[in-house]
């Protein structure tokens, strides 16, 4: 994740709360916009930055598959911890700000620490949440890089079969045209077995299938005929790999072979 996508969710997550609190300060206390904004940012300051803690604390408990007392009691006692380390915080501040020791009250300490886990209770919601989609999209692509790891492993001994079907055919039929397409094949061979990517380029899958009908056009002669039409546009586009090599050599398989 990009560290402007990691400012984007922190803004669209705090700035609403900010706004809620500044609104209660308007609306509760009568302070002014203006004085209600800075107080209110304040707030949400202090309450992002223990956040982090959270989340660490959200990490080493992870969300269990069946919920237990422990399990509830632990964040209970990990609100009440939070809340009240909120509320030192902002009191810090606002002393700072005023330039002596001040302890912040607002509407009562009992709604202040009631708004600290309140907060504690989304931030960890929101953390687990998180965690789980994070989990989901790694297991995603855990599962779709096995799935194109059994495709080439199930490619490269088919490939090698019908390509070495190739050359044994044409041994007994003309030696120097076999030698030729084993020359072939030992290059279709390597760049089969070196090539490690999961993606590549329309154009660089191309260029392998060429070397492959090459490959066939030894076997079959003027009876393989191949017509292309490639947008240019799609060279640079990423499809998997041998994608494109599989449905020419089933064409050729359907196509030529059985009019030998």
């Amino acid at each position: 994740m990009s560290r402007r996508s990691i400012w984007v969710q922190v803004l669209t997550g705090w700035v609403p709360v900010w706004g809620l609190f500044a609104a209660l300060l308007v609306g509760v206390h009568g302070t002014s916009w203006h004085s209600a904004t800075l107080l209110g940012l304040r707030m949400v300051v202090s309450a992002g930055v223990l956040s982090l803690a959270v989340r660490k604390f959200t990490q080493r408990l992870p969300w269990p598959r069946h919920v237990r007392p422990s399990f509830v009691a632990a964040h209970a006692a990990m609100a009440i911890v939070y809340s009240l380390t909120w509320h030192a915080l902002n009191s810090a501040i606002e002393s700072i700000v005023r330039g002596r020791l001040v302890v912040v009250l607002g509407p009562g300490i009992m709604a202040y620490l009631s708004a600290g886990i309140w907060l504690y209770v989304m931030i960890a919601g929101i953390c687990y949440a998180t965690t789980a989609t994070e989990r989901a999209a790694q297991a995603e692509g855990n599962a779709a890089k096995s799935q194109l790891a059994a495709l080439r492993s199930h490619l490269h001994p088919h490939f090698l079969f019908n390509a070495m079907h190739t050359v044994v055919q044409l041994i007994p039929l003309d030696p120097a045209r076999a030698a030729l397409a084993a020359e072939q094949l030992a290059g279709l061979l390597r760049r089969a077995i070196e090539e490690d990517r999961d993606l590549v380029p329309v154009s660089e899958e191309w260029s392998f299938v060429k070397r492959y009908l090459a490959l066939e056009r030894i076997r079959f002669g003027d009876r393989l005929r191949v017509h292309v039409d490639i947008d240019a546009r799609v060279n640079e586009s990423l499809i998997p790999l041998f994608a494109l090599q599989t449905l020419v050599e089933n064409a050729v398989r359907h196509g030529a072979a059985p009019n030998i």
